[in-house]
Protein backbone atom coordinates (compact mmCIF):
# COMPACT_ATOMS: atom_id res chain seq x y z
CA UNK A 1 0.00 0.00 0.00
CA UNK A 2 1.33 3.50 -0.77
CA UNK A 3 1.94 5.87 1.57
CA UNK A 4 -1.23 8.18 -0.07
CA UNK A 5 -3.54 5.08 0.35
CA UNK A 6 -2.40 4.77 3.84
CA UNK A 7 -2.65 8.55 3.99
CA UNK A 8 -6.11 8.41 2.53
CA UNK A 9 -6.91 5.91 5.06
CA UNK A 10 -6.21 7.58 7.93
CA UNK A 11 -7.88 10.89 7.25
CA UNK A 12 -11.01 9.38 6.22
CA UNK A 13 -11.09 7.54 9.48
CA UNK A 14 -10.04 10.53 11.57
CA UNK A 15 -13.48 12.39 9.86
CA UNK A 16 -15.92 9.34 10.63
CA UNK A 17 -14.66 8.36 14.05
CA UNK A 18 -16.82 11.12 15.42
CA UNK A 19 -19.91 9.88 13.54
CA UNK A 20 -22.22 7.20 14.35
CA UNK A 21 -25.31 5.93 12.38
CA UNK A 22 -26.63 6.95 9.10
CA UNK A 23 -24.17 9.95 9.76
CA UNK A 24 -21.18 8.10 9.38
CA UNK A 25 -22.71 5.58 7.12
CA UNK A 26 -23.57 8.87 4.83
CA UNK A 27 -19.80 10.12 4.89
CA UNK A 28 -18.33 6.92 4.33
CA UNK A 29 -20.44 6.26 0.81
CA UNK A 30 -19.31 9.48 0.06
CA UNK A 31 -15.59 9.89 0.78
CA UNK A 32 -14.91 5.99 -0.16
CA UNK A 33 -16.96 7.08 -3.94
CA UNK A 34 -17.35 3.37 -4.57
CA UNK A 35 -14.02 2.11 -3.51
CA UNK A 36 -14.65 -1.19 -1.79
CA UNK A 37 -11.39 -1.94 -0.87
CA UNK A 38 -11.23 1.41 0.66
CA UNK A 39 -14.80 1.37 2.41
CA UNK A 40 -13.45 -1.87 3.77
CA UNK A 41 -9.99 -0.71 5.18
CA UNK A 42 -11.50 2.21 7.04
CA UNK A 43 -14.61 0.13 7.66
CA UNK A 44 -12.31 -2.38 9.77
CA UNK A 45 -10.61 0.75 12.14
CA UNK A 46 -13.69 2.40 12.63
CA UNK A 47 -14.88 -1.07 14.17
CA UNK A 48 -11.70 -1.68 15.99
CA UNK A 49 -12.35 1.95 17.79
CA UNK A 50 -15.40 1.15 18.40
CA UNK A 51 -14.59 -1.59 20.53
CA UNK A 52 -11.52 -0.24 22.23
CA UNK A 53 -13.60 2.89 23.11
CA UNK A 54 -16.86 -0.19 24.32
CA UNK A 55 -14.06 -1.58 26.51
CA UNK A 56 -12.66 1.94 28.11
CA UNK A 57 -16.29 3.12 28.96
CA UNK A 58 -17.30 0.00 30.65
CA UNK A 59 -13.87 -0.39 32.61
CA UNK A 60 -14.59 3.03 34.02
CA UNK A 61 -18.02 2.80 34.96
CA UNK A 62 -17.28 -0.32 36.54
CA UNK A 63 -14.42 0.94 38.53
CA UNK A 64 -16.43 3.70 39.73
CA UNK A 65 -19.68 1.44 40.70
CA UNK A 66 -17.44 -1.48 42.01
CA UNK A 67 -14.01 -0.98 43.22
CA UNK A 68 -12.06 -4.64 42.80
CA UNK A 69 -9.52 -3.40 45.78
CA UNK A 70 -10.35 -0.44 49.04
CA UNK A 71 -7.99 1.87 50.33
CA UNK A 72 -6.02 -0.41 52.91
CA UNK A 73 -6.84 -3.82 51.79
CA UNK A 74 -4.17 -6.01 51.86
CA UNK A 75 -3.65 -8.71 49.01
CA UNK A 76 -1.78 -11.81 49.20
CA UNK A 77 -0.04 -11.27 52.18
CA UNK A 78 1.84 -8.68 50.47
CA UNK A 79 0.23 -5.61 49.08
CA UNK A 80 -1.57 -3.19 50.99
CA UNK A 81 -3.57 -0.69 48.45
CA UNK A 82 -3.21 3.01 48.83
CA UNK A 83 -5.39 4.68 46.09
CA UNK A 84 -7.19 4.10 42.69
CA UNK A 85 -5.59 5.52 39.98
CA UNK A 86 -7.83 4.42 36.94
CA UNK A 87 -8.80 1.44 34.47
CA UNK A 88 -8.78 0.60 30.82
CA UNK A 89 -9.82 -2.23 28.65
CA UNK A 90 -7.62 -4.69 31.07
CA UNK A 91 -8.93 -3.96 34.35
CA UNK A 92 -8.32 -1.37 36.98
CA UNK A 93 -4.44 -0.25 38.50
CA UNK A 94 -3.72 0.75 42.18
CA UNK A 95 -1.06 2.48 44.00
CA UNK A 96 -0.01 -0.33 46.61
CA UNK A 97 3.13 -0.45 49.28
CA UNK A 98 4.74 -3.75 48.92
CA UNK A 99 5.36 -4.40 52.35
CA UNK A 100 8.03 -7.02 52.17
CA UNK A 101 10.01 -4.84 50.19
CA UNK A 102 9.41 -1.65 51.71
CA UNK A 103 8.37 0.34 48.33
CA UNK A 104 5.53 1.33 46.40
CA UNK A 105 4.16 -0.14 43.40
CA UNK A 106 1.61 -0.27 40.38
CA UNK A 107 -0.42 -3.01 40.77
CA UNK A 108 -2.65 -3.48 37.52
CA UNK A 109 -5.75 -6.09 37.78
CA UNK A 110 -7.45 -8.50 34.85
CA UNK A 111 -11.22 -8.07 35.03
CA UNK A 112 -12.84 -11.19 36.34
CA UNK A 113 -14.83 -11.49 33.95
CA UNK A 114 -12.45 -11.66 31.23
CA UNK A 115 -10.00 -13.27 33.23
CA UNK A 116 -11.49 -16.84 32.36
CA UNK A 117 -11.07 -16.36 28.27
CA UNK A 118 -7.96 -18.31 27.97
CA UNK A 119 -6.60 -15.91 25.01
CA UNK A 120 -6.71 -12.66 27.27
CA UNK A 121 -5.42 -14.26 30.16
CA UNK A 122 -2.18 -15.88 27.68
CA UNK A 123 -1.83 -12.18 26.63
CA UNK A 124 -1.47 -10.59 30.22
CA UNK A 125 0.91 -13.36 31.10
CA UNK A 126 3.03 -12.66 28.03
CA UNK A 127 2.98 -8.77 28.95
CA UNK A 128 5.06 -10.25 32.14
CA UNK A 129 6.98 -12.45 30.48
CA UNK A 130 8.14 -9.58 27.76
CA UNK A 131 8.56 -7.22 30.08
CA UNK A 132 11.22 -9.26 32.13
CA UNK A 133 13.51 -9.64 28.78
CA UNK A 134 13.97 -5.97 28.85
CA UNK A 135 16.15 -3.98 31.36
CA UNK A 136 16.23 -0.08 30.34
CA UNK A 137 15.26 2.92 31.85
CA UNK A 138 13.40 3.98 29.35
CA UNK A 139 10.81 0.82 29.66
CA UNK A 140 8.30 0.52 32.78
CA UNK A 141 9.69 -2.05 35.11
CA UNK A 142 7.08 -5.28 35.90
CA UNK A 143 8.04 -7.03 39.14
CA UNK A 144 5.63 -9.91 39.58
CA UNK A 145 2.11 -11.60 38.52
CA UNK A 146 -0.08 -13.56 40.53
CA UNK A 147 -2.79 -16.24 39.08
CA UNK A 148 -3.27 -17.26 42.75
CA UNK A 149 -5.55 -14.68 43.69
CA UNK A 150 -8.93 -13.37 42.11
CA UNK A 151 -8.57 -11.21 39.86
CA UNK A 152 -4.89 -11.60 38.68
CA UNK A 153 -2.70 -9.44 38.85
CA UNK A 154 0.33 -7.95 38.26
CA UNK A 155 3.02 -5.59 40.19
CA UNK A 156 4.84 -2.90 38.36
CA UNK A 157 6.98 -0.30 38.75
CA UNK A 158 4.95 2.54 40.58
CA UNK A 159 5.70 6.00 38.36
CA UNK A 160 5.08 9.50 39.82
CA UNK A 161 4.67 11.63 36.66
CA UNK A 162 1.99 12.17 33.86
CA UNK A 163 1.50 10.75 30.22
CA UNK A 164 3.20 12.14 27.33
CA UNK A 165 -0.65 12.70 26.26
CA UNK A 166 -1.66 14.92 29.61
CA UNK A 167 1.32 16.63 29.01
CA UNK A 168 0.42 17.70 24.96
CA UNK A 169 -3.24 18.58 26.19
CA UNK A 170 -2.47 21.23 28.32
CA UNK A 171 -3.51 24.55 26.73
CA UNK A 172 -0.77 26.87 27.69
CA UNK A 173 3.28 27.05 27.28
CA UNK A 174 4.33 24.68 29.73
CA UNK A 175 3.27 21.55 27.09
CA UNK A 176 7.19 21.31 25.98
CA UNK A 177 10.08 23.27 25.08
CA UNK A 178 11.85 22.25 21.55
CA UNK A 179 14.58 21.22 23.73
CA UNK A 180 12.61 18.70 26.01
CA UNK A 181 10.37 17.38 22.87
CA UNK A 182 13.93 16.40 21.39
CA UNK A 183 15.08 14.60 24.69
CA UNK A 184 11.34 12.98 24.95
CA UNK A 185 12.09 11.87 21.46
CA UNK A 186 15.39 10.33 21.76
CA UNK A 187 14.33 8.70 25.00
CA UNK A 188 11.70 6.83 23.82
CA UNK A 189 13.74 5.89 20.56
CA UNK A 190 16.26 4.60 23.10
CA UNK A 191 13.26 2.84 24.81
CA UNK A 192 12.02 1.06 21.32
CA UNK A 193 15.30 -0.08 20.48
CA UNK A 194 15.92 -2.15 24.13
CA UNK A 195 12.68 -3.90 23.16
CA UNK A 196 13.42 -4.33 19.31
CA UNK A 197 17.12 -5.94 20.39
CA UNK A 198 14.94 -8.75 21.91
CA UNK A 199 12.34 -9.10 19.34
CA UNK A 200 9.73 -7.37 21.25
CA UNK A 201 6.90 -4.90 19.24
CA UNK A 202 5.12 -2.87 22.11
CA UNK A 203 2.09 -3.22 19.54
CA UNK A 204 0.21 0.21 21.21
CA UNK A 205 2.63 3.22 21.38
CA UNK A 206 1.04 6.23 21.38
CA UNK A 207 1.46 9.20 23.83
CA UNK A 208 -1.20 7.84 26.29
CA UNK A 209 1.35 5.07 27.03
CA UNK A 210 4.28 7.28 27.21
CA UNK A 211 5.09 8.25 31.02
CA UNK A 212 6.83 11.38 31.97
CA UNK A 213 8.67 11.64 35.48
CA UNK A 214 11.44 13.76 36.85
CA UNK A 215 14.98 12.13 37.39
CA UNK A 216 17.37 15.01 38.25
CA UNK A 217 15.29 17.91 37.45
CA UNK A 218 14.99 16.57 33.76
CA UNK A 219 12.16 15.22 31.86
CA UNK A 220 12.53 11.03 31.79
CA UNK A 221 10.83 8.65 29.84
CA UNK A 222 8.91 5.66 30.70
CA UNK A 223 7.03 3.13 28.22
CA UNK A 224 4.41 1.28 29.40
CA UNK A 225 1.58 -0.83 28.90
CA UNK A 226 2.81 -4.21 27.47
CA UNK A 227 -0.83 -5.59 27.00
CA UNK A 228 -0.36 -5.29 23.41
CA UNK A 229 3.16 -5.94 22.91
CA UNK A 230 3.89 -9.40 20.93
CA UNK A 231 7.26 -11.19 20.30
CA UNK A 232 8.11 -10.75 16.39
CA UNK A 233 9.26 -14.62 17.09
CA UNK A 234 5.63 -15.04 17.87
CA UNK A 235 2.88 -15.55 15.57
CA UNK A 236 1.96 -11.62 14.26
CA UNK A 237 -1.54 -10.07 15.16
CA UNK A 238 -0.80 -8.14 12.00
CA UNK A 239 -2.64 -10.47 8.88
CA UNK A 240 -4.96 -11.52 11.37
CA UNK A 241 -9.12 -11.31 11.42
CA UNK A 242 -8.40 -9.22 14.95
CA UNK A 243 -6.79 -5.41 15.05
CA UNK A 244 -5.79 -5.23 17.98
CA UNK A 245 -3.83 -1.59 18.77
CA UNK A 246 -5.20 2.08 18.68
CA UNK A 247 -6.11 2.91 15.33
CA UNK A 248 -4.75 6.41 14.74
CA UNK A 249 -1.35 4.99 15.99
CA UNK A 250 -1.05 1.81 13.62
CA UNK A 251 1.57 1.17 11.68
CA UNK A 252 0.15 1.06 7.58
CA UNK A 253 1.17 -2.87 7.92
CA UNK A 254 -1.77 -3.11 10.94
CA UNK A 255 -4.56 -1.19 9.03
CA UNK A 256 -4.15 -2.96 5.95
CA UNK A 257 -3.74 -6.22 7.76
CA UNK A 258 -0.37 -6.72 5.34
CA UNK A 259 2.53 -8.30 6.53
CA UNK A 260 5.65 -6.33 5.94
CA UNK A 261 8.04 -7.54 2.86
Amino acid sequence: MTPERHARIQQIFESAVDLCGDQRDSYLDQACAGDADLRQRVGRLLAADDQKTSLQQSASTQSLELAVFQRGQKIADRYRIICFLGAGGMGQVYQARDEVLDRFVALKTIRPEIASHSETFERFKREVKLAHEVADEHVRRVFDLDHRNQPPFLTMEFIEGQTLAARLSRADATKLSKAEALAVIKQIARGLQALHQKGIVHGDLKPGNIMLTLAGGAIQVKIMDFGLARSQQADSTVGSAHIMGTPSYMAPEQSAEEKPQ
